[in-house]
């Protein structure tokens, strides 16, 4: 017996198999397009979830300018700053031969009465905090290194910086009397300059870290 559809099986099959493919095309296309697209997931949320976390957290500080030596810098709002000297020119202090030169001395503090530094020992706060900065005066030839060598005692560790375009380093220091009590200084060399930052009682180190976070050249 002749098949009545027998003439329309090979057309039927020509048009299956082309729609297959059609469709296999076109699946392959929308996941070329899809691996093109940019990510927006939770990783770039999170980036800038975290710069905008650490801005925030300075943002509303109060801003310090030195005009004498050019920089400003943010401190925290509940916090004073002592200008006495900020603003001094170099003077030298110590021994003749030692030939130190500074200048710009400067503490921001939790405290206002006086300058945390004159508290006699026996009156000393037990939750001051406070963040100092000395300026040295240097020839064009001394290095951050050999700053170091004549200015500090051994330190344990150090740490190259770059706070804002400016280079420096980080020195922790162990205390012999506390084991595990440590102490960090950072020296920021700009050009004949070294902005010699340090703090007092471990609460300030962090301030000290954010308060750096901010100090920029005028």
């Amino acid at each position: 017996m002749n098949n009545p559809y027998k003439g329309f099986i090979v057309p039927l099959l020509i048009v299956i198999i082309a729609l297959l493919l059609a469709a296999g095309g076109a699946y392959v296309y929308m996941q070329q397009k899809s691996a093109n697209q940019p990510v927006t997931g939770n990783s770039t949320a999170q980036t800038t979830s975290t710069t905008q976390t650490s801005n925030s957290q300075t943002a509303d500080w109060k801003s310090y300018q030195n005009t004498r030596y050019g920089y400003t810098i943010k401190y925290p709002t509940n916090w004073f700053v002592d200008t006495t000297y900020s603003e001094s020119d170099f003077t030298q202090r110590g021994p003749v031969e030692d030939n130190d030169f500074i200048g710009g001395d400067t503490t921001w503090s939790n405290y206002v009465s006086q300058n945390p530094r004159d508290y006699p020992l026996e009156v000393l706060p037990s939750d001051i905090a406070r963040v100092d900065l000395k300026i040295y005066k240097i020839d064009t030839q001394t290095t951050l290194d050999s700053y170091i060598s004549l200015k500090h005692s051994p330190y344990s560790k150090k740490e190259n910086v770059t706070i804002n375009g400016v280079s420096g380093v980080r020195l922790t220091f162990e205390n012999s009397d506390n084991p595990g009590v440590t102490s960090k200084i950072v020296l920021l060399k700009v050009g004949n300059k070294i902005f010699d930052f340090s703090y007092g009682r471990n609460s300030s180190a962090t301030v000290m870290d954010e308060m750096l976070s901010t100090f920029k050249l005028k």
